[in-house]
């Protein structure tokens, strides 16, 4: 049993009472002993909840003890809900006007009626002290030996008001009733009729509608009403029930009477009188005492009327003299009805999200048409603490959301229809966590969400958001904690002060933890005095990650000057782990970041990318950091070197450079892209060897770096060697000087997979030793290789490693002559969306005899087609395959049939063909097609005529 979340829970109701909002209201209708009674009593009950904690340390509580102290917890938590309530509607009006508190106070009754606001207000304090101190005051006092304890009411007494707009779909029962109750043929002075059904039905409802129909009245001069709710199921007390009529006709209280003096006092006020009385919720079954209670009532007036609620059949035929109306549940549309009004109020809208309406369908559906199943599991959908609509496919937000005055948690995200929040958003004062993680249409925030000042967590985590601005007062989120995004600036118009008003609320957004983006959008002009002083984010030393990016658009920028200014004043603190510069168009970089500043200013930086920063001409001494393990730099066109200085003192004396001295000594991931004018990383590296590259014996090398990119930098000719890359990456037109080193110090090559869209630069870039050790090799959109015997010599520097090979998009590439058959271990081919490739036997030549394909008839497991519009038929040396295990055709228009060799590939396990012609898959259709006994025997077969992705 957790008794530690309970605590919490009780410590929480601790501090509600102690709200002041509370108090004065409590104070200005006269409750404020209540309030400090119900104090007491929840210190009480803290108190038997950690003694419960001690003893469960020591040994398990005995049964009797755990079912006391689970009711005990069920009083906590409903005093919580009651209380959140409270306090959530106090502070609501404290957010939206200030002024004394008996203003406040009429504030808060101002938006309800201020009678009802008391009554709910004593009501409750009231209803959970008088609760608690029932089940506190029975610990014995601690030991947890329950005593027995006195028969309970098992319901509020009931009364006979009705509102009629609260019942729904019961018109038909209480027209069946009135009915009966006024039929002028009647033949009794006095008839019984009994409303039977199980509890929840709406049984007292019903008689409520009869009893205050206009009809009744007027035909029923004395109507009384009576609960005996308070009733044992095997006894009955018959005088306390005729005392409590007597009390109802005359108000007077005569308990003390004897039974005979009692009952004929009350017959003599009934003869000559025509008659109902309700006898509401009856649960006796001892016939002897409920024929005893009806004879004393059979007094009236012909045509007078007894009518019983009750849920036992046996009570109703006692009474009932064979006139029962048996309730049976609400229908499907009243059930909804009422489903719809008590969830989102009257006058609500439709509500037309298909997820929504789904889920209350369900719920209405598993209530089984009971009434009081609907309102109770509305109550506690009124007491949700989280609520989970992700991936709902919502355009906007239910109505009635406003409502769950105790939500804790709304997760929203990918709902990639959603643009806009309701203000209403804004009510929900308890909620501390928001996600709209990947809604990418969102294109603004509540106005007034400043109002939810417990808010931790605002995830707004969006690939291209769309959002632009921020709500004004988000510096008052003290408490926020999470916040991917910030923007800065607004699209319409926004003056000079608006914008540092903007940074000064970013600022005061102390707790921030993580990661956040600040996006600084155009029409932003930024002039301030002692730029560099404001420190708009260096006070947040739990971030993580901080990117700051400008739009790449032209006129959609700040001017550059203001841009460097704004910069200046974003410097992070220097426990940032991760910063990415986006869209600055500046030619140089803030004074935090120039030269040898940036390392001193944020020297645990393990993660640097800047990009799109157009005019950049100069980058900070990179090489500083220790911790560095990854550098991205694409879209810098003006970048002609990575640091601004030349190598001297960066050669290696011979020895080899020391530890502390090392050149990137942690930097796995170098990633250099689009910069058309870069030609090396620093000025003065261009030192000739004998193999007519440049020095790069005489550079330093990164000692870890794992993971290399290279893509469209056609002035680059030398960078510092490679020798531990496992992943080399290379894109676009190469300098033909250019030379990267991977050798290992033991001249063994580590790399393991290479990816380019330029086959042919492979040959200048890499001596061919380099892969030997090759195992997977990617070649994508290269646009003018038309066979791989272009690069043969490449493929037969791997031909005893390579072990996966993927082409796609290669438009010109004709025949795979040149590769496969030097390929001795390979095990992987794809090949897709290659137009002019013909896999036919034709195009190999006869005298190849099946060549390539059949020198992979021992390696060979997985082969892939896709997007081959001239595949008309499988190539005949796909027979040799014998270990080919999985084979996949898609999109294959023009191939109409599979050849007899298929009958040889013994090994194929699995034959997928997807998106194909009608003609193929005709033909292969299981038992009835051509080529159906060609594929038999292979175990898995799936032919489908749209994709499918595994």
């Amino acid at each position: 049993m957790d008794l530690g979340t309970v605590l919490s829970v009780a410590q929480t109701v601790f501090a509600s009472l102690q709200c002041q909002e509370l108090r004065d209201v409590c104070s200005f209708l006269g409750y404020e002993s209540e309030l400090g009674n119900l104090t007491r009593t929840i210190n009480t009950v803290r108190a038997v909840l950690q003694e419960a904690e001690i003893i469960q340390m020591q040994a398990e509580l005995p049964p009797q003890a755990q079912l006391y102290i689970e009711e005990l917890k069920d009083a906590v938590y409903d005093a919580d809900d009651l209380l959140d309530e409270f306090v959530t509607l106090a502070q609501r009006k404290k957010l939206s006007k200030g002024g004394k508190i008996s203003e406040k106070v009429r504030l808060l009754l101002s938006s309800f009626n201020p009678l009802a606001t008391a009554h709910r207000i004593s009501r409750g304090v009231k209803e959970i002290r008088k609760r608690l101190d029932g089940i506190a005051s029975d610990h014995t006092k601690f030991g947890f030996k329950l005593k027995s304890k006195p028969i309970l009411r098992r319901r509020e007494e009931t009364c006979s008001y009705v509102d009629t707009q609260d019942i729904i779909g019961r018109e038909d029962d209480r027209d069946k009733i009135m009915r009966k109750l006024l039929d002028p043929d009647v033949k009794r002075d006095v008839s019984c009729l009994a409303i039977v059904g199980m509890g929840g039905l709406g049984k007292t409802a019903l008689a409520r509608l009869v009893y205050k129909h206009p009809k009744i009245e007027e035909n029923f001069p004395l109507r009384l009403w009576t609960c005996v709710s308070d009733q044992d199921e095997k006894t009955l007390d018959v005088k306390g029930v005729l005392s409590k009529i007597w009390h109802s006709l005359t108000h007077e209280n005569h308990r003390d009477l004897a039974l005979e003096t009692l009952q004929k006092q009350l017959r003599d006020k009934l003869v000559g009188n025509k008659y109902l009385i309700v006898l509401d919720d009856v649960w006796s079954e001892n016939r002897l005492r409920l024929l005893d209670l009806a004879s004393y009532m059979m007094a009236g007036q012909k045509g007078s009327w007894i009518v019983v609620t009750t849920r036992s059949q046996e009570t109703a035929r006692i009474l009932g003299d064979g006139l029962v109306h048996g309730l049976k549940g609400l229908s499907e549309k009243d059930s909804w009805h009422l489903f719809e009004r008590t969830a989102f109020g009257e006058g609500h809208k439709q509500v037309n999200t298909p997820d929504l309406v789904e889920i209350g369908r369900e719920i209405v559906k598993r209530c089984a048409g009971v009434p009081l199943a609907i309102k109770v599991l509305l109550k506690h959908w009124m007491c949700l603490r989280a609520l989970d609509l992700s991936r709902s496919s919502i355009k906007t937000l239910p109505n009635g959301l406003d409502k769950l005055l105790h939500l804790r948690h709304l997760d929203l995200s990918y709902n990639f229809e959603l643009e806009t929040l309701p203000n209403s958003v804004a009510k929900l004062y308890n909620l501390q966590t928001l996600i709209l993680r990947g809604c990418n249409r969102l294109r603004e925030l509540p106005k007034s969400l400043a109002k939810l000042v417990k808010l931790r967590v605002l995830d707004m985590e969006i690939l291209f958001p769309m959002i632009n601005s921020m709500p004004r007062g988000m510096g008052k989120l003290s408490c926020l904690q999470q916040l991917p995004l910030f923007v800065v600036g607004d699209n319409n118009s926004t003056t000079k002060q608006s914008i540092v008003d903007q940074m000064e609320e970013l600022k005061a957004l102390t707790d921030l933890k993580g990661s956040l983006r600040i996006k600084i959008l155009k029409n932003t002009e930024y002039i301030v005095e002692n730029a560099g002083k404001r420190g708009y984010i260096r006070n947040k030393q739990h971030l993580s990650r901080v990117g700051i990016s400008f739009p790449w658009v032209e006129h959609n920028r700040m001017r550059d000057d203001e841009a460097g200014l704004l910069l200046e004043d974003l410097q992070p603190h220097p426990k940032l782990r991760e910063l990415e510069l986006d869209g600055y168009m500046g030619s140089r970089m803030p004074s935090w970041a120039m030269e040898d500043n940036l390392a001193i200013s944020l020297p645990n930086l393990v993660k640097v990318s800047f990009k799109g920063c157009y005019a950049l001409q100069h980058l900070s001494s990179l090489r500083k950091f220790r911790d560095l393990k990854f550098l991205q730099l694409s879209f810098l066109n003006d970048l002609e070197y990575i640091e601004n200085t030349t190598r001297r003192g960066n050669i290696s004396d011979g020895a080899g450079t020391s530890e502390l001295d090392a050149f990137f000594p942690s930097l796995e991931t170098l990633w250099l892209s689009h910069m058309p004018k870069l030609k090396g990383w620093w000025r003065d590296e261009q030192i000739s060897n004998s193999n007519g590259k440049h020095g790069h014996r005489l550079l330093p090398s990164f000692p870890h770096l794992i993971k290399l990119t290279i893509e469209y930098c056609p002035s680059l000719t030398c960078i510092p060697p490679c020798p531990t890359v496992e992943e080399l990456e290379v894109r676009g037109d190469f300098n033909e000087n250019l030379g990267i080193m991977v050798t290992g110090e033991s001249g063994n090559s580590r790399l393991r997979c290479v990816k380019t869209s330029n086959t042919r630069c492979l040959k200048t870039i890499l001596p061919m030793e380099r892969f030997q050790c090759l195992e997977e090799m990617e070649i994508y959109l290269d646009d003018k290789v038309e066979s791989l015997s272009e690069v043969g010599e490449v493929f037969r520097s791997c031909s005893s490693s390579l072990k996966c090979l993927e082409m796609w998009g290669c438009c010109k590439l004709k025949s795979l002559c040149g590769a496969l058959e030097h390929l001795k271990v390979l095990e992987s081919l794809k090949i897709k969306g290659m137009r002019n490739l013909n896999l036919n036997d034709k195009e190999v030549g006869e005298d190849d005899d099946g060549k390539p394909w059949q020198c992979l008839h021992q390696s060979l497991r997985c082969l892939k087609l896709e997007e081959l519009p001239e595949l008309v038929s499988l190539p005949k040396g796909m027979q040799y395959l014998t270990a080919l295990r999985s084979l996949y055709i898609i999109d294959c228009k023009r191939l109409e049939s599979l050849p007899e060799s298929m009958r040889k590939l013994t090994s194929l396990n699995k034959l997928e063909i997807q998106v194909c012609s009608a003609e193929l898959n005709n033909r292969c259709r299981e038992h009835t097609g051509e080529d159906w006994p060609k594929i038999q025997h292979i175990p898995h077969i799936a032919i489908r005529d749209h994709y499918y992705y595994y």
